[in-house]
């Protein structure tokens, strides 16, 4: 699997990930199932509705959450529009002064520009972030069940040593390349070990193996859902 381009550096003495990736087993022939993670807003309904909560109290915290800040957002962005039509009645600023390339003013003006930019890259890569942790990940899969208790036993041996197992982790155990946003999210330890057993499809499920020919998958890997590590 080719090399990540992130950072890989060391957080208090911690091995890199890059060091630790050197005692992961590679298998081959292992597919992927996918397991989507739910979106915060499924989430928060799916807490809200399974709360046991009575109709009255579920209303007032919609209200308290969702509509009274939508509400002040609004209020705060029409004030502003209209004090900024105040300001800048005629269409344009009010005179000011010129000033030669180089001033105060100026930089002053490109510092700015410069925060606005970097503040978006910012939100740019937050929101690809959010993008790629929502498309879910995938679960390995086996044509048989030797493969797979081969694949658990690795894990175990792999979470058992560093106390944790990243999405990441698990995609190179398939020699597979996904996004390294994956190397923040996982599983403790303790999580991986408590997986006793392979689980079954309940009936075959077929896939491409890329060439053209079919494999049948019958066993899988049933995982937690993943969190931020």
């Amino acid at each position: 699997m080719a090399d990540d381009n992130n950072s890989l550096t060391k957080n208090n003495g911690k091995p890199t990930a890059e060091d630790r990736k050197k005692d992961l087993q590679v298998f081959t022939g292992v597919k992927q199932i996918k397991k989507k993670e739910q979106s915060p807003v499924w989430r928060w309904i799916t807490s809200v509705l399974l709360s046991g909560r009575k109709p009255k109290d579920i209303l007032k915290e919609v209200l308290d959450k969702e509509i009274v800040p939508n509400l002040q957002d609004g209020v705060y962005n029409s004030a502003t529009s209209v004090l900024r039509m105040a300001i800048y009645k005629d269409g344009k600023p009010g005179n000011v002064t010129q000033t030669a390339p180089g001033s105060f003013i100026t930089n002053y003006v490109s510092f700015a520009d410069k925060k606005k930019q970097q503040q978006a890259a910012t939100e740019a890569a937050k929101q690809q972030e959010a993008e790629t942790v929502n498309s879910g990940y995938e679960m390995p899969a086996f044509p048989n069940r030797d493969m797979a208790e081969n694949f658990l036993r690795s894990m175990k041996a792999y979470a058992s040593k560093y106390d944790q197992m990243s999405v990441h982790d698990l995609a190179w155990m398939q020699n597979k390349s996904i996004d390294f946003t994956w190397e923040k999210w996982g599983w403790q330890s303790e999580e991986i070990l408590a997986i006793r057993d392979i689980s079954r499809f309940p009936q075959p499920v077929m896939v491409d193996d890329g060439k053209g020919n079919k494999i049948k998958l019958t066993h899988y890997i049933d995982l937690p859902k993943a969190h931020e590590l």
